[in-house]
């Protein structure tokens, strides 16, 4: 009511964007058939991917080499003035209010050191990455009649495939980064002196870099098969298929803190003794929070055995059946944006089962006509006769997953806020099956707190959450109106068993730094089931 306020914050420009983009793409293909039994198919595309700009150059990356060391910001460091703490400028001395600790200090050090911004450097892309130029994708395929039949093939291929950039992954970043856009905050101000009032701008959380290189990700896919006509029409098909992905998005930390550095004496707090200056003061570079460079750098891989067996329809019967052995590795599949970091060796840390590996995947399907009861009667026959049993069977390996922990209370384990610890497993957590029970899925007698000042020593996954054992099933039966009318009674069930399948289980342990007990009654417990046994009924009118 009296215009006055503790703190006034406004973003200096609206962050809206107006991004741009081409993706022209041309091919050519054929297909040879050399020989009677071989046929071959060629083709080859071609790429031209543009980088995303801005249409009004509203794009701006940190680039270390534009970075001048010699003039590094500087940061309003924390001090004691009159036995209360303060803000104090590491140049001027000026002082400023205990929240102002940890600003950028203005004047000292060149702004915005290495921030390279389209609209002034006219040598740098304007979409922060140079362009990839002609990307070649070669495919190939063949098919070849083993014993000119028509009753055995063998068939391969192979394919490359390139993906453009995104805006919600690359180019979001580089919009109206500072100083482009910022975000100053004036403390303890009348709202009279307002528009002349002068704000202090913190270091963003993340600044986002671009690597130059102008590289797009690739995929490279293939596979081998031999198909083979078996009895009573079965086909049967078994093969390898592979993918393998290169060049895939993420970020790295160019600006982390150290591991440990919370617990050096250089790094405390004069004015709270015991307490670690706040994170900005650790960087290797001033006046920047996390600043994450975008690298097309990472990689992932599939494998997999794939058999399948089909029956069409015929003498009231049809089936299928699909079997695949797979393994997915990858540093992070859950999000292309998922930060990394060079303080742990990065392949053994990141590199892993991906999350939507399933070593095992089985599937049944299956139509029969009902055997007919030996009854007499028009109306006994047309009630009886005709029905159709119909179902699906699925069994699935469960996903891999890791094991996470929290405590009662917080501690610093790490010594860094950019590198959590993970838990310490001193043997193996995955029990026989016939150990398992409700409460005690894998054995939590082997996680352990780590201890302060170490990373832990666990994997990225550990074991396998539950897998699915479904059953699906229906049955029909279509009695004819006139002519093409039809009506249709069916009956489906899901989970026909009712069978309990249960879907997660308990993977955080939660540890008493104190005594390191954990604490966590539903760690290593089912948490989670898929749903109950589900009957619909339905009246279909066929026309």
């Amino acid at each position: 009511m009296l215009g006055t306020f503790n703190d006034y914050t406004e973003v200096s420009s609206p962050m809206w964007m107006h991004v741009r983009m081409t993706n022209t793409q041309a091919f050519v293909q054929d297909t040879w058939r050399p020989l009677r039994r071989l046929t071959l198919d060629f083709g080859l595309r071609l790429y031209w991917i543009s980088p995303i700009t801005d249409r009004d150059n509203l794009m701006g990356a940190f680039v270390p080499s534009a970075y001048d060391a010699s003039k590094p910001m500087q940061l309003i460091g924390p001090a004691t003035v009159g036995g209360r703490r303060v803000g104090m400028h590491p140049v001027t001395k000026q002082t400023y209010p205990d929240a102002a600790v940890g600003a950028i200090a203005p004047g000292a050090g060149l702004a915005y050191n290495g921030m390279v911004l389209a609209t002034m450097n006219k040598d740098h892309p304007p979409g922060m990455v140079n362009g990839s130029g002609t990307l070649w994708a070669p495919r190939v395929g063949f098919a070849y009649d083993v014993f000119g039949n028509g009753s055995t093939a063998i068939r391969g291929g192979f394919g490359m495939f390139y993906t453009g950039y995104t805006t919600e992954l690359f180019s979001n970043y580089f919009v109206r980064q500072p100083p482009l856009s910022q975000t100053p905050v004036i403390y303890y101000g009348q709202l009279s002196q307002l528009v002349s009032s002068q704000g202090l701008v913190f270091p963003a959380p993340n600044t986002y870099a671009g690597d130059a290189s102008g590289i797009v990700p690739s995929t490279m896919n293939f596979s081998l098969s031999i198909q083979r006509t078996l009895w009573g029409g079965t086909m049967l098909d078994v093969g390898y298929a592979g993918s393998l992905s290169r060049h895939l998005q993420w970020m790295r930390n160019m600006n982390p803190i150290p591991v440990g550095a919370n617990f050096l004496a250089s790094s405390q707090d004069p004015t709270t003794p015991g307490r670690p200056l706040p994170a900005n003061f650790l960087r290797s570079i001033p006046g920047y929070g996390a600043v994450n460079i975008i690298e097309m750098a990472s990689s992932s891989n599939y494998h997999s055995l794939q058999v399948s067996a089909r029956r069409r329809f015929a003498r009231h019967f049809q089936f299928g059946a699909a079997w695949t052995w797979s393994k997915s590795m990858d540093f992070n599949d859950a999000d292309d944006s998922a930060p990394i970091t060079t303080l742990v060796p990065v392949h053994s840390w990141y590199y892993g089962l991906a999350g939507f590996d399933r070593t095992h995947v089985v599937k049944l399907n299956y139509l029969v006509d009902v055997p007919n009861l030996p009854v007499h009667g028009a109306f006994l026959r047309s009630v009886l006769h005709g029905w159709q049993l119909s179902g699906i069977a699925s069994f699935v390996s469960g996903a891999p997953t890791g094991v996470g922990f929290s405590t009662t209370t917080a501690i610093d384990i790490t010594g860094t806020a950019d590198l959590g610890a993970r838990i310490f497993v001193t043997g193996p957590a995955v029990l026989p099956k016939d150990q398992r029970n409700f409460y005690r899925y894998f054995d939590t007698s082997v996680f352990q707190l780590p201890a302060v000042g170490t990373l832990g020593n666990s994997g990225k996954t550990l074991l396998r959450g539950p897998g699915v054992n479904n059953w699906d099933a229906a049955i029909a039966k279509s009695f004819k109106i006139w002519e093409t009318l039809r009506l249709q009674l069916r009956c489906e069930a899901f989970n026909a068993f009712n069978h309990t399948q249960f879907s997660a289980v308990g993977t955080a342990a939660q540890f008493n730094p104190a005594t390191r007990q954990q604490t966590n009654a539903a760690f290593g417990s089912f948490t989670g089931a898929r749903a109950a046994r589900t009957v619909q009924l339905a009246v279909r009118l066929m026309f």
